[in-house]
């Protein structure tokens, strides 16, 4: 929890830059998500690292790529 005020600002970056969808903790308390948009897998590791959890040693970063469903691929019906 002391971790929360430095993770807010980065996470403002992200969101300005256009590459935060959301984020958020787990309600057990055991980690949190991020969906970013990154170009590539390597770009998206990179921003993973530079999570203040991450840079203090108290979270492992996962970085998974995924397909949105949405109107707009017609992904899982939709469109």
């Amino acid at each position: 929890v002391a971790l929360l005020p430095p993770v807010v600002h980065p996470q403002k970056q992200l969101a300005a830059r256009g590459q935060l969808e959301l984020a958020g903790p787990f309600e057990d308390q055991s980690g949190g998500l991020l969906l970013l948009k990154a170009g590539s897998q390597e770009e998206a590791e990179a921003l993973a690292a530079q999570d203040p959890f991450v840079l203090a040693g108290s979270s492992e970063p996962v970085v998974r790529a995924m397909t949105l469903s949405c109107p707009e691929n017609g992904h899982l019906g939709f469109g």
